[in-house]
């Protein structure tokens, strides 16, 4: 008995994900390719970001990172691992002060 209770919240649990995963879908910021695994990760909301800062960059990108910066930390979900650095592209402001270098450097 209480494997199904569990089983069922569990199964809950996946579905709420789902809907949480549907509802940021609509806004893309963007999309990082994982080195490790070789999957495709699309941004759709600005979780768990740090900035460093350098004169080269501002990040009016992401509104938690005040002043200049040079690089982003991101966590990318390969399946059930996690990995550290990823390369890809994104959309705002600092791709746009580097015009011609798509390719940016992720790290958590």
């Amino acid at each position: 008995m209480l494997f199904k209770k569990c089983s069922a919240f569990i199964f809950l649990i996946f579905i709420s994900g789902l809907s949480i995963t549907a509802a940021q879908s609509e806004g893309t910021l963007g999309y990082i390719q994982c080195h490790s695994c070789g999957t495709m990760n699309i941004f759709t909301h600005r979780l768990r970001v740090s900035c460093q800062t350098t004169p080269q960059c501002r990040c009016d990108h992401i509104a938690k990172c005040p002043g200049p910066t040079t690089r982003y930390h991101y966590q990318c979900d390969c399946g059930a691992l996690f990995h550290d650095v990823c390369m890809g592209t994104h959309r705002g402001t600092c791709n746009e002060v580097h015009p011609g270098i798509d390719p940016v450097l992720y790290e958590q």
